[in-house]
Order: C-alpha cells, then structure tokens, then sequence
C-alpha cells in the first residue's frame, strides 16, 4: 500500500505478481477490503512510532471504516 497525502491518492500493487508495479489494484473493487485493513495497520504504525503525519484527515473515507 502506498498513501500520497498531498494528491489524496492510493495505490496498491502486488509486488510478487507485478515487482515492476505496473498494474495499480486500488481502483479495484475487490481489494478495498485489502486497502482498508492496510490502512488500519498503517495508521496504527504511525501512532506507535509517533508519526505526526495525520493520514486520516487525507483519507477520511478510510480512516472511517
């Protein structure tokens, strides 16, 4: 999962399937739940490494569920 805050973008790529990250899979449907738990996980990162950047106020439809 990759998070761009300024241009409030998402990407997610299979890296096993894709290493040259040529296929984006977030405009997928069927991986929202995938870009959801990711992002959970990333944002809990953040709050235990003390990372002041504020993900959720750039990604408010995710940071929601």
């Amino acid at each position: 999962l990759i998070v761009y805050p300024p241009a409030k973008t998402v990407r997610l790529f299979n890296v096993v399937e894709d290493p040259d990250e040529m296929r984006d899979l977030a405009g997928l449907p069927s991986e929202w739940s995938r870009i959801q738990a990711m992002f959970k996980e990333l944002v809990r990162q953040q709050d235990k490494m003390e990372d002041p950047l504020d993900l959720k106020s750039s990604f408010p439809d995710l940071a929601a569920r």
